[in-house]
């Protein structure tokens, strides 16, 4: 068991740490302060519930992700998310805050970031927050909105990077012009589609990782099916955007994982 857990541990760190990476500012590993994210509520109302759901996970990974290259935050080790993950599916009742908090407590997190999207009829609401896991209060929040084009174009007046500004921009690490437009000029992809479909597939295979981490067998129909369809998900971000580089990381990824063809 503990051997499947370090393989999928390795799995998940190619998974979540192929993006651009580059910190800003040199901030000493143990100085820099600890988020976990907890995926978006897709608050959309009709084909856009089915239709966005990657965003759940796209929108905090992106932020998280300016986060880290920032240089002032780092993310929970990937065992812990994948155990507070498992917390949060076994606590299903009560506010999500509050439990996304205690989530954070158990994985020594110094702050949780949070938040929910709309979509109607092509329109997007998206608000954020990091909120301090002692004291539950929020330091920083952020609510954008726009036509669903402007997820991710242009880069540097995206939702998602103003989100990402203005959430920073709260807290005691206020960047200044220069760093804001560093920020901004690290991109993951510019195709929405191909985002969506790379988070889709992150999340499904967030769900192989807590099977097998609960002792599910990595041969299981479940477990291999999951991966099937994890592995269709990032071919298909891949094809809309055959230079997104997370995204063929996580299907070569799959791909080790699945069964050889004949």
């Amino acid at each position: 068991m503990k051997k499947i857990c370090i393989i999928i541990i390795t799995l998940f760190l190619l998974i979540h740490c192929g993006e651009s990476f580059r910190p800003i500012r040199n901030v000493p590993e143990k100085a820099k302060k600890v988020v976990l994210f907890l995926d978006f509520e897709n608050n959309s109302i009709g084909s856009g519930k089915d239709n966005w759901d990657g965003l759940r996970r796209a929108i905090p990974s992106m932020i998280l992700t300016d986060f880290k290259n920032f240089g002032t935050y780092r993310p929970v080790t990937e065992d812990a998310r994948l155990s507070a993950l498992k917390e949060l599916k076994r606590v299903q009742q009560g506010i999500l805050e509050d439990r996304g908090i205690q989530a954070g407590k158990l994985a020594s997190a110094d702050f949780i970031l949070s938040g929910n999207f709309m979509e109607i009829s092509s329109s997007i609401a998206i608000t954020a927050k990091l909120t301090d896991v002692q004291t539950g209060e929020a330091v920083s929040s952020s609510s954008q909105q726009g036509h669903v084009d402007s997820i991710l174009n242009p880069p540097e007046k995206s939702l998602i990077k103003k989100t990402s500004i203005t959430l920073l921009s709260q807290t005691q690490y206020n960047p200044t012009t220069n760093e804001i437009q560093m920020i901004a000029d690290v991109i993951e992809t510019k195709k929405i589609q191909a985002a969506v479909k790379n988070y889709e597939g992150e999340i499904i295979m967030d769900d192989v990782a807590l099977l097998k981490k609960s002792g599910k067998s990595a041969e299981s129909q479940e477990v291999k099916s999951l991966e099937e369809k994890a592995n269709w998900k990032f071919k298909s971000a891949v094809s809309e955007d055959p230079s997104y580089e997370r995204a063929k990381q996580n299907m070569e990824a799959t791909v080790s994982l699945l069964p050889p063809a004949f």
